[in-house]
């Protein structure tokens, strides 16, 4: 009886450990379509126009994407990403043809992941905020035609990024409404991840990007 209880003992201690045990989440995904809206208001007075000028402004948007992760071609599960906030952009004009921004203020970011692989299945979500920071440069060919780039980091200090990369052309008028359509690399990195089993999530996500701006 002593032995079987020591045996049923070192059993549950086994299973309970390799039920804790966790492991890590590194996903690609390189043909997504990855959408946004941003909304720019502009705090300057329209009065004090001129070629060379300084820049402030308030910009809300949103951006998703969602898809399916792959590591080394192999399917595995889904992802789902969102992220939003609110920003000043404080940066200069040159000639009505370059515009130079940087990007500062506080968003949110959430990410769903389905591991088809994990026993039991993982279908669950986390939810962060964080500061944003980033910049922006866009050159104008014509007052319709520009090319845009532009890098915006969400971070969680110490553990947690999420970088969002574009370059695109910008098609409208950048003081009032436009059409953003590119490419864009969206790396996303939690190194002390809260879904349950996993310890760090490397999501990277590229492809067509498109966006619609609209400016007050």
């Amino acid at each position: 009886m002593r032995t079987n209880h020591l045996v049923l003992c070192a059993l549950s201690l086994f299973l309970g450990s390799c039920g804790s045990t966790s492991r890590d989440i590194r996903g690609r995904d390189h043909d997504a379509f990855l959408p946004a809206f941003r909304t720019i208001i502009d705090l300057r007075d329209p009065a004090a126009d001129a070629p060379n000028r300084p820049i402030t402004e308030v910009e809300l948007d949103i951006a998703g994407a969602d898809g399916d992760m792959d590591n080394s071609g192999v399917m595995f599960g889904e992802y789902r990403l969102l992220e939003g906030g609110a920003s000043m952009r404080l940066g200069r004009q040159f000639r009505d043809r370059i515009r130079l921004v940087g990007i500062m203020g506080l968003g949110f970011n959430r990410i769903d992941l389905v591991d088809r692989t994990a026993l039991p299945l993982l279908d669950d979500h986390e939810t962060e905020a964080g500061f944003r920071l980033g910049g922006e440069l866009r050159l104008g060919f014509t007052d319709w035609l520009w090319v845009h780039t532009r890098v915006v980091s969400f971070v969680r200090p110490f553990d947690m990024a999420s970088t969002q990369s574009e370059i695109a052309l910008l098609i409208g008028s950048p003081n009032s409404v436009g059409l953003l359509i590119g490419y864009k690399d969206w790396r996303y990195k939690d190194e002390s991840s809260d879904l349950p089993g996993i310890d760090e999530v490397d999501l990277r996500v590229e492809g067509l990007f498109a966006a619609l701006e609209l400016k007050f």
